[in-house]
């Protein structure tokens, strides 16, 4: 299955893939709900998914949840600079878009084959045996994006494009309660007390585009 909401992307992909082969593409699609719908019902062997289209992270997290055969590719469009996505058990190839087409097949290749392609240092993020929602930090103590559930994750995102928290609410059908006390969580396992501080961490980790 493939998701990337840039619809020339997702279409040279699949003939890519068909061509290199032996692979049979399922879905090709430009919105996460649909991968996840599709993956609920028969979960492919791998998903290859566009890391920076709209709640992506949501969708590698819940995939990673619950399809756990599934092996999942993060293209991105620039190395991250920190670890949003290697904590995570489903998560087994990175690449980017500015890699060449030949690395790409190789990765593909490896991860078919049943090998971890991961950056090096995502290999210091430890993954909780028992709470699979949500991923400690690295080792270096340092607050990480990991350590937010997918929901927090996309409260996190909406507030820091500038939502207010009624509107964040309305964007996500929650309460505006369950909003506070999700950036409240937020707040205290990040470490971080001044809401412009939270806009300042999610641009830093490619949560949000720096406008």
């Amino acid at each position: 299955m493939i998701a990337d909401d840039q619809t020339l992307v997702r279409e040279t992909l699949a003939d890519m893939i068909g061509a290199i082969g032996p692979y049979r593409i399922v879905l090709c699609t430009g919105e996460t709900n649909r991968l996840l719908a599709a993956a609920e019902r028969d979960a492919p062997s791998i998903a290859i998914i566009d890391a920076r289209m709209p709640e992506a992270m949501h969708a590698v997290r819940h995939m990673s949840l619950h399809c756990r055969d599934t092996r999942l590719i993060l293209l991105d469009e620039f190395p991250a600079e920190a670890n949003l996505w290697g904590g995570l058990d489903g998560t087994f190839g990175y690449v980017t878009k500015c890699d060449s087409s030949a690395q790409f097949a190789a990765v593909l290749a490896r991860v078919a084959a049943g090998e971890r392609i991961l950056p090096a240092e995502w290999q210091r993020v430890i993954h909780t045996a028992d709470d699979k929602e949500s991923a400690i930090a690295f080792d270096s103590g340092q607050p990480s994006p990991a350590l937010l559930t997918a929901r927090e994750l996309e409260v996190l995102a909406r507030l820091s494009e500038g939502l207010s928290v009624r509107a964040c609410a309305a964007r996500l059908g929650i309460s505006t309660n369950t909003v506070d006390n999700h950036k409240a969580r937020i707040m205290q396992k990040l470490r971080i007390h001044k809401t412009v501080e939270l806009a300042r961490f999610a641009i830093r980790h490619g949560l949000v585009a720096d406008c």
